[in-house]
């Protein structure tokens, strides 16, 4: 049966000498892996575009009912971020979202209100001048409460630790070394509270947002286990730490 679905472009992995084989992340069927033929090859493929990372596109497909696998027929762009591709500071920010989003995303589960919550950051994303490397935490803290593992209770006086493991802030350590105390638990229960506005106007210094960004990384660790080993991490740290 050919549908249309749109969706976000997450991976993207050669299959023979010609063909891909992408995981979208779509509106309609949340993500799903998508073959495509002919598009690689001597001679330059405009197609290819198409199915870099963060591309948000639309697309017809032959979706096979006994498969895990479908064939597209057609594609073509919805929006172009044209200052993320412009731009090798946002680029990263995209590279470490949407390999994120392909180790902790489900096949086959669909979310209209997370994919709308990832198309706006693309979009603030694509228009903000100043302090993207703040969209980072924005994101990973947006997408840890749609993932069901936001954290319990606040940092305070009185809960001045917080258990990685257990996700919640609490008077005393933990019997395992998974927490985090001082001011990076203080950050890190800010975040989990702050609007976009105020994630805007967040300043920290380079060694502090490394700490808490390690933290926030830590926390993902526990819950998914694919988490482990982000290669896009490796390039954040040389672009903004």
């Amino acid at each position: 049966m050919l549908e249309a679905a749109k969706g976000l472009v997450l991976k993207q992995t050669k299959y023979s000498e010609t063909s891909l084989i992408v995981s979208i992340f779509t509106f309609e069927h949340g993500k799903r892996s998508y073959i495509i033929g002919s598009v690689r090859g001597a001679k330059k493929n405009k197609t290819m575009q198409y199915f870099t990372p963060g591309s948000y596109v639309l697309f017809t497909a032959f979706e096979h009912r006994r498969s895990n696998l479908h064939r597209i027929k057609e594609i073509e762009f919805v929006q172009v971020f044209h200052s993320v591709l412009e731009s090798v500071q946002k680029s990263a920010v995209v590279m470490f979202m949407v390999e994120m989003l392909s180790k902790i995303l489900k096949e086959n589960f669909t979310d209209h209100d997370l994919f709308n919550l990832l198309i706006s950051f693309f979009e603030l994303l694509d228009t903000e001048n100043k302090r993207t490397h703040y969209m980072l935490y924005l994101f990973l803290v947006r997408l840890a409460k749609y993932q069901g593992f936001y954290p319990h209770g606040k940092y305070s006086v009185e809960t001045p630790v917080f258990d990685l493991q257990g996700g919640t802030f609490r008077a005393d350590f933990p019997i395992h070394n998974q927490y985090v105390q001082g001011e990076n638990a203080e950050h890190l229960s800010n975040l989990f509270v702050m609007n976009i506005e105020e994630f805007e106007q967040l300043s920290l210094g380079s060694a502090a947002r490394l700490e808490l960004l390690d933290s926030l990384l830590a926390f993902y660790k526990l819950h998914f286990e694919g988490v482990a080993n982000l290669k896009s991490f490796e390039v954040l740290k040389k672009i903004y730490f």
